[in-house]
């Protein structure tokens, strides 16, 4: 009542309506903590690893997760109080809040998706807890979208935009350089698991490690370009071929890595990583055509410098450059005067009269 009192001008406080523009993020955020939780917990009941070392990391799953939960609850009850909520939102307490939320999560994705720790992820590599998997990565996506948001609001760091202005395609790289780096950590812990004690088939070590060997080849690929982006250096033909042989071989990795005999069948992470690269680097490489497109649209035709009088770079040759452009030459000879148009030319003839009307010949002349 004193809020409304005192706003009663027309001016609400910041707080009244939405407490934050990242509420319902943390919301959501809390959603996927609390069944993260609940799945750790069964999992951990039914898991099929019962080693010291997999209870301790099942435990250690469970403890991110409780965690995780206890800090979302007190994110979000806090936003419901305007008093709070202003010592809270796009303050050192938030930034520092989601950076201990940061690494725990992170922590947590690792072991569950790990098929070592018996949780979210079976023997072979297959997700045989659904729930835990999913909601584990969405929960770490939407930690990663609060924290962006956090240094936009707070900080006037805007990730997203300076990767997109710092160079073009830096972002489908990025996305690019993620995918590929999980498909390789994913292959090689495939091959310690299965194809060091030789207990697969020679088919499906070769897939494997053509899984890793993609997977380092992508992430060193992806690293050096990112790298020349950031300095400033663009090589736009290299570029292309890159992408290009990155889209095919990716393209065949898809086919047979996760084939039914592959090591990327089941759906785990490198199934769903896989698949990422390839569509990442489809996206890459439908940028590079937009930019040849355009390129070659603004590119003047051979006729067009005899034509237009040699067009300036900047302007397109349909059109006309202005006048300041044409006459900005000081050693170029002046356009005519109104007085130089309407004062006629000497050539010998005679002045009419008042009686005498122009001739066609003067006015012929004159022309």
């Amino acid at each position: 009542m004193l809020h409304e009192l005192d706003h009663a001008d027309g001016d609400q406080p910041e707080y009244m309506g939405y407490r934050s523009k990242r509420f319902l993020r943390w919301v959501a955020f809390l959603i996927c903590s609390i069944i993260s939780l609940g799945s750790a917990i069964d999992a951990a009941k039914y898991a099929e690893f019962k080693a010291n070392e997999n209870k301790q990391n099942q435990k250690w799953v469970i403890s991110c997760a409780g965690i995780s939960v206890g800090l979302a609850l007190i994110a979000v009850c806090v936003q419901l109080n305007g008093r709070f909520w202003i010592i809270f939102n796009n303050t050192k307490v938030e930034g520092f809040l989601l950076l201990i939320l940061v690494a725990f999560w992170a922590a947590e994705v690792a072991v569950a998706t790990d098929y070592r720790h018996g949780l979210a992820v079976s023997y072979n590599g297959a997700v045989v807890n659904g729930n835990l998997y999913y909601f584990s990565w969405a929960g770490f996506i939407a930690l990663l979208s609060l924290l962006v948001s956090f240094l936009r609001s707070s900080w006037q760091v805007d990730l997203v935009g300076e990767i997109n202005n710092r160079a073009i395609r830096l972002n489908c790289w990025t996305a690019f350089l993620v995918c590929t780096f999980v498909v390789m950590g994913s292959s090689a812990n495939t091959w310690d698991h299965l194809c060091s004690n030789d207990e697969a088939g020679a088919k499906f070590c070769r897939l494997t490690m053509f899984g890793i060997i993609l997977g380092v080849t992508g992430t060193v690929i992806a690293l050096t370009i990112i790298g020349l982006k950031i300095v400033g250096k663009s090589l736009f033909h290299a570029e292309v071929g890159l992408a290009v042989a990155l889209l095919i071989t990716y393209a065949f990795g898809v086919a047979h890595i996760t084939s039914e005999r592959g090591p990327g069948a089941p759906l785990g992470n490198l199934y769903y990583f896989t698949w990422g690269s390839l569509i990442s680097c489809f996206a890459v490489c439908a940028s590079l055509y937009e930019e040849y497109s355009s390129s070659k649209e603004d590119m003047p035709l051979p006729g067009d410098r005899e034509i237009f009088g040699g067009p300036s770079p900047q302007y397109p040759p349909h059109q006309q450059q202005p006048q300041q452009e044409q006459f900005g030459n000081p050693s170029a000879a002046a356009p005519p005067s109104r007085q130089q148009y309407q004062q006629p030319r000497q050539r010998g003839r005679r002045e009419p009269n008042d009686n005498q009307s122009w001739e066609d010949g003067d006015v012929h002349d004159m022309l």
